[in-house]
């Protein structure tokens, strides 16, 4: 008698996906913060351009997106296999949209604040900034906004709208190589 187990998948865990992930993120801060000294429009812009990043960044808008939304199926894929889905999406609302409403109120409106200070559209503290976040009144005319995290926001509608077809794929006859009988 064996006394290795065969892990389980509730036991499965993806060291790959966490460090493609952690890659992608660090791709990303790149990419937005190189947007500062690139020629391109961006919402706040360094007097000193630095076009000789422009080549490099060309390759990194055409890398970070479709890089986060493979990381985003494959972690998609692997949390399915050891959950509901009622418990995914649960999982799903609190990894996104905790996230995403601490983004919006903490990370962004320091945006949109130096962005309307360089812009000359907003002169004071931010202090006198901040409740204008609080009018809920959209971006840009506003100051209410999920800015570059539409991401988070668009994957949790895309994990919401996508249920029904998890669902399907768990029947029998949507696994890959089942032998549902065809109707003709």
């Amino acid at each position: 008698m064996s006394t290795t187990a065969t892990p389980h998948l509730t036991d499965e865990h993806r060291p790959d996906l966490d460090w493609l992930r952690v890659v992608a993120i660090l791709l990303l801060h790149l990419f937005h913060t190189g947007m500062m000294f690139n020629t391109w429009d961006w919402h706040v812009k360094s007097v000193h351009a630095l076009p000789w990043l422009e080549p490099p960044m060309e390759v990194l808008h055409h890398l970070r997106m479709p890089l986060l939304m493979c990381i985003s199926g494959l972690g998609t894929a692997v949390a399915l296999r050891r959950r509901s889905l009622g418990t995914f999406a649960g999982d799903r609302a609190k990894r996104l949209l905790g996230p995403l409403v601490f983004g919006m109120f903490v990370v962004v409106p320091p945006q949109i604040y130096l962005e309307r200070l360089q812009r000359g559209t907003f002169q004071g503290s931010y202090a006198d900034f901040y409740p204008s976040v609080f009018g809920f009144e959209p971006y840009p005319a506003g100051s209410f906004s999920w800015h570059h995290l539409w991401f988070v926001a668009y994957l949790f509608v895309y994990c919401l709208l996508a249920l029904p077809l998890f669902a399907a794929l768990r029947t029998a006859s949507g696994r890959p190589g089942s032998s549902a009988p065809r109707r003709g």
